[in-house]
């Protein structure tokens, strides 16, 4: 009788322990599946993140790329304009004052010798001039 008690208590334990451990793989079945809910909630987030990081870098390059490519165009005419109409006028304004300053650089010898001409004719006037006023 007391090892069929006893029998019974254990069965009853045992089916106690039955149920407290369906119980627990029950809830773990249930935090485990929340977690892969979790997971892929997260998973697909850092995914669409990614995408959108992805598509603004695609369009960030885009822009540096255009930016750029006008750029180097921009610099391309800058280096035409220099190349076909400034460099060619400044050569023009360099050979002007060039002439020109060779043309005084030459008469300046003449002029100094107009200057003394001038003096001299300035004296003899001068003299000329009195001596009319005592013919006078």
């Amino acid at each position: 009788n007391e090892l069929n008690t006893l029998n019974d208590k254990i069965d009853s334990v045992e089916h106690s322990l039955t149920n407290e451990l369906n119980t627990l793989n029950d809830k773990i079945d249930s935090v485990e599946h929340s977690l892969t809910n979790e997971l892929n909630t997260l998973n697909d987030k850092i995914d669409s993140v990614e995408h959108s990081l992805t598509n603004e870098i695609n369009t960030l390059n885009d822009k540096v790329d255009s930016v750029d490519e006008r750029l180097q165009n921009q610099i391309t005419r800058i280096n035409l304009n220099l190349e076909n109409d400034i460099s060619p006028r400044l050569q023009t304004i360099e050979n002007c004052y060039l002439t020109t300053y060779d043309r005084y650089k030459n008469s300046t010898e003449q002029i100094e010798q107009l200057q003394l001409d001038v003096s001299v004719m300035k004296h003899v006037i001068i003299e000329h001039g009195e001596q009319l006023q005592k013919i006078s």
